[in-house]
């Protein structure tokens, strides 16, 4: 069983979350991705957000919800190493793909140039410009072993 959560969405309290992610680790026995909500130029939600229809937490109550998270995984031993890899394989299942000076901002380290090259020849994931990477249709068949591949 695999679980994708997000928090810092509106109207959560870090009670509620705290509640969801305990059940949501108990229940997820082959993959728990999580990821703190934020808004992004170009998105529906940016625009919902400008105009004031889609209010997410401010700063201070994401901040709690962020080390509320983080508590809550290194009590049941899950490590940043595995949140960023996570992170990646999210970001490149979406369509606008993943800022990689973001990843490597989060995870403390950068994409395997190799790897990318040899992934890149195969098919498997494509340049957005010169700063975004996401998969290909063909490599969001085999996600797990690309995120394996660039990650290491």
């Amino acid at each position: 069983l695999s679980f994708d959560l997000i928090y810092a969405r509106p109207d959560q309290t870090p009670e509620a979350w705290q509640t969801e992610l305990e059940q949501a680790i108990g229940h997820a026995a082959d993959h728990l991705s999580l990821y703190q909500l934020t808004i992004e130029e170009g998105t529906p939600f940016h625009a919902l957000h400008a105009a004031r229809k889609f209010i997410i937490p401010d700063n201070e109550v994401a901040a709690d919800l962020y080390a509320l998270t983080q508590e809550i995984t290194a009590a049941r031993g899950l490590t940043r190493s595995e949140e960023a890899d996570e992170f990646l394989l999210m970001g490149l299942r979406l369509a606008e793909g993943i800022d990689l000076s973001r990843y490597e901002a989060f995870s403390g380290r950068g994409l395997s140039t190799a790897r990318l090259s040899v992934l890149q020849d195969e098919g498997l994931v494509a340049p957005i410009g010169n700063a975004r990477l996401r998969a290909t249709p063909a490599g969001m068949i085999v996600l797990d072993a690309v995120v394996a591949d660039l990650a290491r």
